[in-house]
């Protein structure tokens, strides 16, 4: 609802019929989706945040939970902590392929450098 009211509003501000005032009007039309698409997309991730992360808040948690049942329990970590633990639980494994990942790097660079280095004619 909100952004239908902000669409008429935004087409009743620029009625002009030039070049200019109908990109204007399509622009604050643009803005006005946009702004809708952001909130749903930050929702998301808020939702996302709270219930495979049993977090709320950033920092630190609220007293209710935005998405989960209130009766249960409140929030007792802020997302930055979960986070860090989920990071936690992952991060051997990319430090793992990373080692790998620069030893073949090495190896490929002093192979190339080999044979572009060799003098020798044949």
């Amino acid at each position: 609802m909100e952004e239908e009211s902000c669409i008429a509003e935004a087409r009743e501000n620029n009625t002009g019929k030039s070049a200019k005032e109908r990109a204007a009007r399509e622009s604050a039309v643009t803005v006005c989706k946009g702004e809708k698409a952001m909130k749903k997309g930050l929702m998301n991730i808020g939702k996302a945040l709270e219930t495979k992360l049993d977090c709320q808040g950033m920092c630190t948690p609220s007293t209710w939970w935005w998405f989960k049942d209130i009766t249960t329990s409140s929030p007792q970590v802020g997302c930055m902590l979960g986070i860090k633990r989920n990071f936690n639980e992952t991060s051997g494994a990319a430090a793992v392929v990373m080692v790998i990942a620069v030893i073949v790097s090495l190896t490929l660079f002093c192979c190339s450098c080999g044979a572009i280095c060799n003098t020798k004619e044949d």
